[in-house]
């Protein structure tokens, strides 16, 4: 019932940020069945824009109150669709994952780093770079001091505060590549979902 009341409310906020917008991600629900283990996934993929948020809703709309693994894959995109989606993920309590070879950069990062369980395999991309004008490349200082208080309602190490503000729009920093996979975040290493569940969840 709590989960069924705080999607409401935040289907009203997502229906007021985005009212004509086209979601430009790519999201689906899925329901994987495997023996005993029944599990509901929501996929992610592409560009985060405007109306995005709505496009999550929807899919959460049918997965009730069970849990929901969110599948990330995406460059990022827009900054404010990608925290409320971000903040969604984390008040449901989604779990969060990147596949084999698999990116979840820029906002996207944030989004996962929301999950309740962070999942990612050995080969998978979390890149984070400081908030920037699309149009100039020139970082944006509102949207870091944003994402800096988001980061810091994560219990976020500082280091990961100071990562995200100094990485330069044009560059990446991999938190599950070398010395940042020891930031602190909470981030498993899991084997890759296999090859026949994998399809499924990816199918038209």
């Amino acid at each position: 019932m709590k989960m069924l009341k705080t999607l409401r409310t935040l289907i009203i906020i997502a229906a007021c940020m985005s009212v004509t917008q086209i979601a430009a991600a790519t999201i689906k629900q899925r329901e994987i069945t495997v023996g005993d283990v029944h599990e509901h996934w929501i996929i992610i993929k592409g560009m985060i824009e405007q109306g995005d948020t709505v496009g999550l809703l929807s899919a959460l709309g049918e997965t009730k109150d069970r849990a929901v693994t969110v599948w990330l894959d995406s460059p990022g995109g827009n900054v404010a669709e990608g925290l409320a989606m971000a903040r969604m993920i984390k008040s449901l309590g989604m779990n969060t994952y990147v596949h084999s070879d698999g990116k979840c950069d820029s906002i996207c990062s944030i989004m996962f780093l929301s999950g309740k369980r962070k999942m990612v395999t050995a080969s998978s991309r979390v890149g984070v770079h400081t908030a920037h004008d699309s149009k100039t490349k020139k970082a944006d200082a509102y949207a870091n001091a944003v994402i800096g208080w988001y980061l810091g309602s994560l219990d976020s190490p500082e280091e990961l505060v100071d990562i995200w503000a100094k990485t330069k729009p044009d560059q990446l920093v991999n938190l599950n590549d070398g010395p940042n996979s020891n930031l602190r975040l909470g981030i498993e290493t899991v084997q890759p979902v296999e090859i026949p569940i994998l399809d499924r969840l990816l199918s038209d």
